[in-house]
Order: structure tokens, then sequence, then C-alpha cells
């Protein structure tokens, strides 16, 4: 048996926390469709270089 703070207790440690880190993201609460966006959306829209550069030029 490992004492207390040995390297073998803190390996299966180590393991038992990936094994509950990988069932908590494959469990189906996590992995909730996300719906598409929409024109309204535009706070989580990407501006691209070129709509700004059009957006320079006019202003």
């Amino acid at each position: 048996m490992a004492t207390p703070g040995s390297v073998t207790q803190e390996v299966d440690t180590d393991a038992d926390d990936l094994v509950k880190l990988e069932a908590l993201h494959s469990h189906p609460l996590y992995n909730l469709p996300t719906p598409p966006l929409s024109d309204g959306d535009w706070l989580l829209k990407v501006r691209t270089k070129k709509k700004e550069e059009e957006r320079s030029t006019q202003q």
C-alpha cells in the first residue's frame, strides 16, 4: 500500500481525475447543440479586415 504523499498515490489520483474529466466532457448536457447565429447577433460575429477597411474609408 502506498504511503500518503507518495508518487504512486499521486499517479492514481491523477488517473482518477482524468477519468472524471473525460466523463464530464462526454456527458450529453455538456455537449448541447448551439443554435446558428442570426443576422441580429452582431456581437458574436468576427469582423474581417476588409470590412474594417471599408468602414474607415467611409468615415
